[in-house]
C-alpha cells in the first residue's frame, strides 16, 4: 500500500541525468580518438571529463532516494524489503543482461579470457578491481560506478531508518567519510603503495557526494529556509553553472583531491534551483532532456559497446582521416540514445512495471 497517492515528482531532474549520461559518452569517445590519433592529444582531451559527469550522477542519485526514504519514515517505518526489491528490479537486469552479452563478445572474438575478475563486476565490486589495479575488462569497465551506488544503498536505507536524528547521522557520516579520505591521502603520499589500494578505493568511492545529495534531501524534505535560500540565489546558481562549464571542458580542479565533493556541491544547488524552479539560469525542464533523462541508465551501460563495433570498423578500414574521427561524436551519441531507447521501451520497461508495485512512495522519476 502507497503511503502517498500523489508520485513524487521533480521537475528537472531528468535534465541533469541527461547532461551526465551525454557528457561521459563524449568523454569516453574523446578519450578512444585521443588513443587512436595521439597527434592530436592537445585537442580531445578537452573533453575527457567523464569522471565528473559520473559524481553529478551519484550526487543525484544520493538526493532522490534519500528523499523517498525519508518521505516513507515520515509516514512509516522504512520497508526495507520493498526498497532492495526495486533496486533489483531497476538496476540488476541491465546491468546483468549487458554483462552476459559483453563476455560472450569479448569470448567469441577471443579478446578477453575468462579470469577470475569478471567476479568483481558479478558482485557489484568492480570500484574494488579498479583500485587494486586489476586489468578492467574490456567494455564493462564503466560498471565500477554503479558497484560504488549499490554498496552505498546496502547500508544507506539502515542508517535513515536507525537514525533517530537523521541530519545527524548523515552530516557525521559525511564528516567521518571525509577524514577518512584525507588520512588515507596523507598515508599515500608518506608511505606509497603501501597504502594505494585503500587510498583509491576511498577516493573513488564516492560516498561522500551520495552523502551531500542525501543531505540536500533532508533539507528540503524539511523545507529549511536558509538552505533554500542560499542553494537558488543567484550568484550561486551562477557560479554553479560556471563550475560546469568547467568540468564540460576539463578544466574543473576546485578543492583539489576533494574536488569531486565541490562537485557534489554544485550539482546539489542545481538540483534545488530546478526543483524550485527558482533563478534556473538553465531550465533543464523541457521534452528532450526528460527524454535523454528517462534512458540515461541504458546510455550510460550501453554505449561502450556501440563505441567498440563503431571504432572496430574504423580500425578495420584503416580511417585516418580526422574529419571522420569528429564525425563520431554525433554518430556515437545518436547510436547509444538509441539503443539505450530500445533498451528502455522494450526491456527496461518490462521491469520498471513491475518495480510500481513495491513502491511505498510513488515516484516518476
Amino acid at each position: 500500500m502507497q503511503i502517498e497517492n500523489k508520485a513524487v515528482h521533480f521537475k528537472g531532474l531528468n535534465g541533469i541525468r541527461a547532461i551526465a549520461a551525454i557528457g561521459v559518452v563524449i568523454g569516453h569517445i574523446s578519450i578512444t580518438i585521443n588513443a587512436l590519433i595521439p597527434k592530436f592529444q592537445q585537442h580531445w582531451h578537452y573533453f575527457e571529463n567523464g569522471d565528473y559527469y559520473v559524481t553529478m550522477f551519484f550526487t543525484l542519485s544520493g538526493f532522490l532516494i534519500s528523499y523517498l526514504l525519508i518521505a516513507e519514515k515520515s509516514k512509516a517505518p522504512i520497508n526495507i524489503n520493498k526498497f532492495y526489491i526495486r533496486r533489483i528490479l531497476r538496476i540488476w537486469p541491465l546491468y546483468y543482461g549487458y554483462f552476459l552479452i559483453s563476455l560472450a563478445l569479448l569470448s567469441f572474438l577471443h579478446i578477453y579470457s575468462l579470469h577470475f575478475n569478471y567476479l568483481y563486476y558479478i558482485f557489484f565490486a568492480g570500484n574494488i578491481a579498479y583500485a587494486m589495479q586489476i586489468t578492467p575488462i574490456p567494455l564493462i569497465n564503466q560498471f565500477w560506478s554503479i558497484g560504488v551506488e549499490e554498496q552505498y544503498y546496502l547500508f544507506w536505507p539502515w542508517l535513515i531508518q536507525k537514525s533517530k536524528t537523521i541530519f545527524k547521522g548523515m552530516i557525521l557520516f559525511l564528516i567521518a567519510f571525509i577524514i577518512l579520505k584525507i588520512i588515507l591521502r596523507y598515508l599515500f603520499f608518506k608511505y606509497g603503495s603501501a597504502v594505494s589500494i585503500p587510498y583509491f578505493l576511498i577516493y573513488n568511492t564516492r560516498f561522500g557526494c551520495m552523502a551531500i545529495g542525501s543531505i540536500g534531501a533532508y533539507l528540503f524534505f524539511t523545507k529549511q529556509t536558509l538552505f533554500l535560500k542560499i542553494t537558488t540565489s543567484l550568484s550561486i546558481q551562477a557560479a554553479a553553472w560556471l563550475c560546469v562549464g568547467l568540468i564540460c571542458v576539463n578544466k574543473f580542479t576546485i578543492g583539489g583531491f576533494l574536488s569531486h565533493e565541490v562537485a557534489g556541491c554544485v550539482t546539489l544547488c542545481i538540483i534545488i534551483s530546478q526543483i524550485s524552479a527558482k533563478n534556473r539560469i538553465i531550465n533543464l525542464d523541457n521534452k528532450i532532456c526528460d527524454f535523454l533523462g528517462k534512458i540515461s541508465y541504458g546510455i550510460y551501460v550501453i554505449h561502450p559497446l556501440v563505441m567498440f563495433f563503431v571504432f572496430k570498423a574504423l580500425l578495420l578500414y584503416k580511417v585516418s582521416n580526422v574529419w571522420i574521427f569528429i564525425a563520431m561524436y554525433p554518430i556515437l551519441t545518436a547510436l547509444t540514445v538509441l539503443i539505450a531507447y530500445i533498451s528502455y521501451e522494450y526491456y527496461e520497461k518490462i521491469f520498471l512495471k513491475a518495480k510500481k508495485k513495491y513502491a511505498v512512495v510513488a515516484s516518476t522519476v
